[in-house]
Formats: C-alpha cells, sequence, structure tokens
C-alpha cells in the first residue's frame, strides 16, 4: 500500500482494522498472477477494487455503529443463526417493526450513515423498552387485581358491625333516665 495516499479517516481506518490491508494485498496478488501478460488487467482490477471498497464502506459502518450502539447486532440479527445461504439470520421482531414505521425510519435504517443507523436503533430500543414496562405494570396490575379479589372475601375483609342503638320506648321512663346519666358521666351534657 506504499504510495497510495489515503485521508486521515482511511489511516484511521486501516490501524484499527488492519486484517482489512492485509485481504486487500492478497487479493489483488491473487488477481494480478492469474491475469496473462497478453490480457488487459485493469478492468479487472478496477471491478475487484470497487468490490473490496463496498466491503470496507461495511465495515467501516459495522465499526461505527459498534462504538454507538454496542449491542447492534442482537437487535438486528437472531443470535449466531444462519439461513441456508451462511447469511446470518435476521431478528424477526426488529425487522418487522421496521416494515411498521414510516418511510423516514426506513430510509434512516438504509442509509450508508451509520449515524443514521444508530438513531433507528436507539429509537427502536426505547420503543421496545417502553413496550416492555407497559407489559410489566399491565401484569402486575392483574397481580395486585388477583390478591385483593383474593383477600376481600376474608372474614376481616369487611369493617365490624356497628351495634345498633338500642331504642327506648316511649313508656319507659328507666330507659331515657339510664341514658341520660351515660352522656352525663361522658361530659355530653
Amino acid at each position: 500500500m506504499k504510495g497510495v495516499k489515503l485521508s486521515e479517516a482511511e489511516k484511521d481506518f486501516i490501524e484499527d482494522m488492519p486484517e482489512v490491508k492485509t485481504i486487500l494485498e492478497k487479493v489483488l496478488k491473487k488477481v494480478i498472477k492469474n491475469v496473462s501478460p497478453k490480457e488487459d488487467a485493469s478492468d479487472e482490477i478496477l471491478e475487484l477494487l470497487d468490490e473490496q471498497a463496498g466491503e470496507i464502506a461495511t465495515l467501516r459502518t459495522q465499526v461505527a455503529l459498534n462504538r454507538m450502539v454496542p449491542e447492534w447486532e442482537s437487535l438486528v440479527f437472531d443470535g449466531n443463526k444462519r439461513l441456508e445461504s451462511g447469511e446470518r439470520k435476521p431478528n424477526p421482531e426488529f425487522w418487522k417493526w421496521l416494515d411498521d414505521q414510516p418511510d423516514l425510519y426506513r430510509a434512516l435504517a438504509n442509509s450508508d450513515n451509520p449515524t443514521d443507523n444508530a438513531a433507528v436503533l436507539n429509537f427502536y430500543k426505547s420503543e421496545r423498552a417502553k413496550q416492555k414496562l407497559s407489559e410489566k405494570d399491565e401484569a402486575d396490575k392483574k397481580k395486585l387485581d388477583k390478591v385483593k379479589d383474593l383477600h376481600s372475601h376474608s372474614a376481616n375483609a369487611d369493617k365490624t358491625t356497628k351495634r345498633e342503638k338500642k331504642k327506648i320506648d316511649d313508656d319507659d321512663f328507666g330507659g331515657y333516665f339510664a341514658e341520660a346519666g351515660k352522656k352525663a358521666a361522658k361530659g355530653q351534657i
């Protein structure tokens, strides 16, 4: 890679991911070795370089996402499961959620800018957290209702009944006299 001008960002990337440089050099050596001297290798090399540039851009995006949203892979992919093609299996929950979002969110998710991708992933995480909290609140409420229902039927659930005052007959002078004595003792008269 001597003699190749690189930007500071590209130098930083190669410093962070030295295996990219090694892979690129191996691929170029193989292409050059396989091309006969009579053929024009420039088209083949340019095609290969375009493919490599795309792969490097993908790696850059992944490195940036690792810094901004460290758990991004667990949100986007379904663990370590693989499809028949060998690619990682997408997380159906995330992709269904993304399909239900407005066009702006889908555009940000498909952007080449990792900051856009991170914004969508962070929004998804917050929406998922709100949903899980709501589900937990609902489950807690149901549990509390069951406990209340269970305890509402116990013998001690109702307040003790007040004793009904004994009515004094109009003809019962002694009853009135006794009632007045009780009130006087309590200081109510």
